[in-house]
């Protein structure tokens, strides 16, 4: 029988100095990252009890009020953002990373963070983070988190959401109070200001090269990072290890695109074949501050005649990621934002 979950309204993140470390030092001077989420984020807490509902005592109800055994503690947390921001995607992307993270470009804002989700087994530990949740009545500290998907979505007449599903290692009430600031940009990226390219080769950030893709109405990228959370015996009821490699990493990329010569040719012609894509945000009010989400992909469904959108008739594509020998890439991230170093 699990106990409750809880909705949070704010989330603090400060990244752990070694796999479960956390703790309230961990979020230190910076005072962490308060991240721009949506009010439903949810942690779990993932405690499981054994009321003794099946022995037999001599008397009516074998329930003990005393006599309740704790089996498991295994928290999970999903923080969602419907307005995320350049900086929000640096901190996720980073996440994915089967690395610690890593260090941008650049010695004044903007900061030019080129994220790569490394396709190699090398044994580097990936970055992990220590959160503080709280809905304003309550508070956790959850230590541990590494996240097993990131979902990023964006349509025409509306903003760039995310959510990011995670397992962690312990999850404990608080009262501890962060000192963190509100982010430097918290700004949401339009959903109109996004580009759709493609080409014949792994393309570069900006709007160079490849080919305007121009009748793109929504899309949705969901990345699995292959993380999985160890519950063995070991002493303890929370998890024991994590595998980092507990299982592939895969994504698929969904598209609506209109229906028209366009669509054929890059996306029902090419059912089964390598695709190259490059999603790119840039504000003509702020260009410095830009977005690039770049993929190797197959083309696995295409819906020829989906709906409409405005009375146009739509396709429905589905590219499931893949990885791209020449360029030992399947999906990379590059952004400029405010952000100089991660949390």
């Amino acid at each position: 029988m699990p106990n409750g979950s809880m909705v949070f309204s704010k989330a603090v993140l400060a990244g752990e100095s070694s796999y479960g470390a956390g703790g309230t030092a961990t979020f230190g001077a910076s005072g962490g990252r308060r991240m721009t989420v949506t009010p439903t984020g949810i942690l779990a807490l993932g405690r499981e009890y054994d009321t003794g509902a099946d022995r037999s005592v001599a008397i009516r109800n074998p329930l003990i009020a005393s006599r309740v055994t704790q089996l498991t503690e295994n928290p999970e947390v999903t923080l969602e953002s419907s307005a995320a921001t350049t900086d929000d995607l640096s901190v996720y992307f980073t996440m994915m990373q089967n690395t610690t993270g890593g260090t941008p470009t650049g010695t004044a804002a903007p900061y030019t963070w080129n994220i790569p989700i490394g396709m190699t087994s090398a044994a580097t530990a990936p970055k992990s983070y220590a959160a503080i949740l709280t809905d304003g009545n309550q508070g956790f500290l959850v230590n541990g988190i590494l996240p097993t998907s990131l979902t990023l979505s964006a349509d025409a007449s509306g903003l760039t959401s995310a959510s990011v599903s995670a397992f962690a290692k312990t999850a404990t009430k608080t009262s501890f109070t962060t000192g963190e600031s509100l982010p430097t940009d918290a700004r949401g990226l339009a959903g109109r200001l996004w580009q759709a390219s493609y080409g014949t080769a792994f393309l570069s950030a900006g709007t160079a090269g490849g080919t305007a893709f121009t009748h793109l109405f929504d899309w949705n990228l969901e990345l699995n990072s292959g993380f999985m959370p160890i519950n063995a015996q070991a002493g303890a009821l929370n998890l024991s290890d994590y595998s980092q490699f507990g299982g592939p990493f895969s994504g698929s990329l969904s598209l609506t695109v209109a229906s028209n010569a366009t669509a054929v040719a890059q996306l029902f012609d090419k059912l089964g074949t390598k695709t190259f894509w490059r999603l790119h945000w840039e504000d003509a009010g702020n260009p410095a501050h830009s977005a690039d989400i770049l993929v190797c992909a197959v083309p696995t469904s295409v819906e020829v005649i989906s709906g409409d959108a405005d009375g146009v008739v739509t396709y429905a594509a589905e590219l499931a990621l893949a990885y791209d020998e020449t360029s030992t890439s399947s999906v990379t991230l590059q952004v400029k934002n405010n952000m100089a170093v991660l949390p």
